[in-house]
């Protein structure tokens, strides 16, 4: 009769977390980013439109854009 080894326990990582458990941490805090950066864009939109309607012009919305707009052009 053989009998087989011990199976070994989980491999472990910083914080003591396993690797499936760090992956499923990812996906969590990655996802609420990106739900936070989508929700803000929803209601920037929202006051872009209501200010549209009231006839005044928008700032920039796209955060992207106006971080380039904001950005300091070297003179020379």
């Amino acid at each position: 009769m053989t009998t087989e080894p011990p199976a070994e326990p989980p491999r472990r990582r910083r914080f003591g977390l396993s690797v499936r458990a760090l992956m499923v941490l990812v996906l969590i805090v990655g996802g609420g980013i990106g739900c936070v950066v989508n929700h803000a864009s929803y209601h920037r939109g929202q006051v872009a439109s209501k200010l549209k309607r009231f006839g005044v012009e928008p700032p920039v919305t796209n955060l992207v854009a106006r971080a380039i707009e904001r950005t300091p052009r070297p003179t020379g």
